[in-house]
């Protein structure tokens, strides 16, 4: 059966729509840099917990899954770009070069939460990436969710500027952001 041209249209006008519901969005991030040439902070979660890496995708994308198990359950979790063209566009005001890590779409199950997995999570994985001359981790995350701040700060990120992220009518911009004072590259 195929569909009338009302209906294909009305999918159309139900996917505008949605967009008008919010027709702008402008979400404003912290950005945290990590030198790969500095030593890696001891952090220690409070559970056993098991890390590995999943890549996820075609081998050029070069992203992986960066997962953390506790009891044989999922506990921690994120994501960890490394393709450059990538990172430059969620980290919009540093020159980032071949070498340079994203770490993203970080999750910690609701109930490991407040044992350690979070900072644990990021300095484990640092060290994968430890040992890299001239290259960089990044990561990004809403200035209001104070307890990702304080897990990627006792992780040894340091702030090192902002993005803001436009959205209109369901299309995003090109991010910008601004580095904080001696923060160039």
């Amino acid at each position: 059966m195929n569909p009338s041209p009302e209906s294909s249209d009305t999918g159309r006008v139900a996917r505008f729509l949605s967009r008008l519901r919010r027709p702008l969005a402008i979400q404003f991030r912290l950005v945290y840099r990590f030198d790969l040439a500095d030593p890696v902070p001891s952090v220690k979660p409070t559970v056993p917990v098991a890390f590995e890496v999943i890549p996820v995708g075609p081998p050029e994308s070069r992203e992986v899954v960066f997962r953390g198990t506790v009891s044989g359950a999922e506990g921690y979790r994120m994501r960890i770009a490394q393709r450059p063209e990538e990172i430059a566009r969620l980290v919009p005001f540093r020159d980032v070069r071949e070498g340079d890590v994203f770490f993203y779409d970080c999750y910690t199950a609701e109930d490991q939460r407040g044992k350690n997995l979070y900072p644990a999570g990021l300095t484990e994985a640092l060290r994968r990436f430890q040992g890299r001359p001239g290259q960089s981790a990044y990561i990004r995350v809403r200035p209001d969710n104070r307890p990702s701040v304080r897990g990627i700060e006792k992780a040894g990120f340091r702030l090192c500027g902002w993005a803001r992220h436009v959205t209109i009518l369901g299309i995003s911009l090109r991010p910008f952001g601004r580095a904080r004072g001696g923060e160039g590259r």
